[in-house]
């Protein structure tokens, strides 16, 4: 740029003896290295200046990189693509930054949330910068609720709307289904559902439960105890104040008697043929009745 007086001035620039321009100030671009710039300059009068000048042009870096859109919980993973460059200068557009030339980065979110990212790229004091937008996607909502009629539960999820469900029943079974979904549970093994939910990026989450079923249900009392607990269909009652006429009874998950013994004592073993279950024992002590959950079979 010329900055002496202009009235009446002719302009005559050679730049490196590759160019040459007669504008007052012309723009030229150099490939790399010291290039020498004259300028001479010739007043109305026929007086002329010349001065020379070397510039030193210095490489350009080349700012670019790529990341995709994650979950909920995942860190974004940036590959950068930067040509030129020997630093490097991160902004995450959570207030966070970074220098590293290959970054990463996990955001907290409340609610899914796109964040402007830039990239500058250094090289001997030039620059470039370029800047992307990401998304953070949050996970689903994969929590359920059951309803139980014996051995058949009602499954809900408790947000519906999303890409796929897959009920899980103990480590046995599962199933891709609907937000509802109906199923009857072999209590021995899958008391356990899980619901595991995909939306529509892909994001995921799970839910377990164990869900109790028909006489799970029912607490465990002092009048008696019973060894061991879980069995193998062989265990002891114990009852602490035994009366006249006790009686064991012993019913199955649907409330179905498969078991009857009259007249016992104070304690009492049992040997019993049953198929792997959780089983109600009722023990009838004069006036009074005491239930508790067994598992048995096993």
């Amino acid at each position: 740029e010329y900055t002496g007086s202009k009235s009446g001035v002719n302009f005559n620039w050679n730049f490196n003896n590759q160019d040459s321009s007669k504008t007052e100030n012309p723009s030229k671009q150099f490939n790399i290295g010291n290039k020498k710039i004259n300028l001479k300059v010739t007043a109305s009068n026929g007086c002329t200046d010349t001065l020379t000048k070397t510039i030193d042009v210095k490489p350009q870096s080349k700012a670019e990189f790529t990341a995709n859109d994650v979950c909920e919980n995942d860190s974004v993973v940036f590959i950068n693509k930067s040509q030129g460059a020997t630093g490097y200068r991160w902004r995450f557009g959570d207030g966070a930054i970074s220098n590293k030339q290959f970054a990463q980065h996990k955001y907290q979110i409340t609610s899914t949330t796109t964040f402007n990212v830039s990239l500058v790229a250094l090289a001997n004091g030039c620059s470039d910068s370029i800047n992307k937008a990401i998304t953070i996607n949050q996970n689903p909502s994969s929590d359920f609720s059951y309803s139980l009629t014996g051995s058949t539960v009602d499954l809900k999820a408790a947000k519906p709307a999303l890409t796929k469900y897959q009920w899980k029943f103990g480590a046995t079974d599962s199933i891709v289904s609907t937000a509802t979904y109906s199923r009857t549970i072999n209590i021995g093994t899958q008391s356990k559902v899980c619901l595991k939910v995909t939306d529509i990026a892909g994001c995921q989450s799970q839910t377990c439960k164990n869900v109790t079923l028909g006489i799970s249900t029912i607490p465990k009392t002092r009048g008696f105890k019973l060894y061991p607990n879980p069995n193998s269909g062989i265990f002891t009652i114990e009852i602490e104040n035994p009366k006249e006429n006790v009686s064991i009874e012993i019913y199955n998950s649907l409330g179905a008697k498969v078991g009857l013994l009259e007249k016992v004592g104070k304690v009492t073993l049992l040997n019993l043929d049953l198929a792997n279950g959780v089983y109600l024992v009722r023990v009838k002590n004069g006036i009074e009745v005491w239930n508790q959950k067994v598992v048995s079979g096993w």
